[in-house]
């Protein structure tokens, strides 16, 4: 019952798994080590992950793998493996999490574990996705795709599908998200976010509010605080858009309610840039400052490049709006660097977008190339009439 709690999309619901997992804990856990046992750590560890326990997780997720080593137990360890890689990323050891989680794909494809190959992929793709990072997010579900081995397991196979077309669409082709819609419909999945992309690019922000509050609404009842976290943010982003910035910061709040002390930006580090941007709509770059202080510090640069340039272009502008334009154009071409081997063409568009209007209320010279480089972008990647 756990697992089924934990794993199943259909039937997820994050604190009664908890509730399987810990009676079975209390009754299993000094057993000497075995394999299942070390699968009931895997499955509290995968409750952690979606429940966003994260020091709860991580410590499953290491006494599975050490389950596994006792035992030898390569299967255990691949699924082992790729839960402690998540944990490792998110809290702030990056590079450490997706070399453990590439370590558990090679493994798993090494020994032909289907389904240990697959979570792999997943979460090392969801990682660099978080890292803003869609050039490789997009790279490594491709190649479990290219494997064939999912040919047979159509659920797995069309999860991958689905990931990649959200990565392709972000990276300025909504052809393979439009014919994945049209051919699979549009439901509460478990954290894509690519249903909401393609009507939001489209320019149809209101059709693509109602898919992701259908979503969220889902995933909170169930308890997936990780999932509700991105979708918050995405929320926040499209109300933004509409102009209900009382909303939006209602959003974000209870989003942010949710987080564990001390968690990382990881997974929910977009949501400071949302609320720092609506601050600075409102005039307050005191405010601004406020809401990505705390979370800027969470992270190491270097190892969330694409996540700190979103970090910067916030900067950018609040340098710009306390008259600071040496800074803010530093911190300009900064972003652009980086964003051009971390691209996500929505927001750098807007990101042109904001500039150009930030410039322009200043009095600066030069924000008339800006809108156009964000009317190009958007025409040159099918954006709807509205952007």
């Amino acid at each position: 019952l756990g697992r089924a709690y934990s794993s199943f999309p259909d039937t997820m619901n994050i604190p009664r798994a908890f509730e399987h997992y810990h009676a079975a804990e209390a009754a299993l856990g000094q057993q000497p080590d075995s394999v299942p046992l070390g699968y009931l750590y895997v499955g509290l560890a995968s409750a952690g992950l979606w429940g966003a326990h994260v020091t709860e997780g991580s410590a499953a997720a290491d006494r599975a793998m050490a389950i596994a080593e006792s035992t030898g137990n390569e299967t255990l360890w691949a699924n082992a493996a790729a839960l402690k890689g998540w944990f490792l990323a998110t809290t702030d050891h990056m590079r450490e999490g997706q070399d453990l989680l590439e370590r558990a794909w090679v493994t798993a494809d090494r020994i032909g574990h289907v389904v240990g190959a697959f979570f792999a992929t997943w979460v090392l793709g969801a990682m660099h996705a978080y890292s803003w990072d869609l050039p490789r997010s997009a790279a490594v579900l491709q190649r479990e795709l290219d494997s064939g081995r999912l040919t047979h397991i159509p659920d797995l196979q069309n999860l991958l599908m689905e990931y990649l077309a959200g990565d392709q669409i972000c990276l300025g082709d909504p052809e393979p998200a439009t014919a994945f819609l049209e051919q699979h419909g549009n439901g509460p999945r478990l954290s894509s976010i690519m249903p909401l992309t393609v009507p939001m690019v489209a320019g149809d922000w209101e059709t693509a509010v109602a898919v992701v509050e259908k979503s969220l609404a889902h995933w909170r009842d169930a308890g997936v605080v990780l999932v509700t976290w991105m979708h918050a943010g995405w929320l926040a982003y499209l109300l933004h858009l509409l102009g209900d910035l009382d909303r939006a910061f209602q959003v974000v709040d209870e989003a942010e309610a949710t987080t564990e002390p001390g968690l990382p930006a990881g997974p929910w580090g977009f949501l400071p840039v949302m609320r720092a941007r609506m601050h600075l709509d409102r005039d307050d770059p005191d405010a601004a400052e406020r809401a990505m202080a705390t979370a800027e510090a969470s992270f190491q640069r270097d190892e969330w490049i694409g996540l700190a340039a979103r970090y910067d272009e916030v900067a950018a502008e609040i340098a710009l709006a306390r008259g600071d334009t040496a800074r803010g154009r530093e911190l300009y071409e900064q972003v652009v660097g980086v964003t051009a081997t971390h691209p996500f063409v929505q927001l750098d568009a807007e990101f042109q977008l904001r500039w150009a209007q930030a410039l322009a209320k200043q009095g600066q010279p030069g924000y008339e190339q800006h809108l156009d480089a964000a009317a190009e972008t958007y025409r040159g990647n099918g954006f709807g009439q509205r952007w």
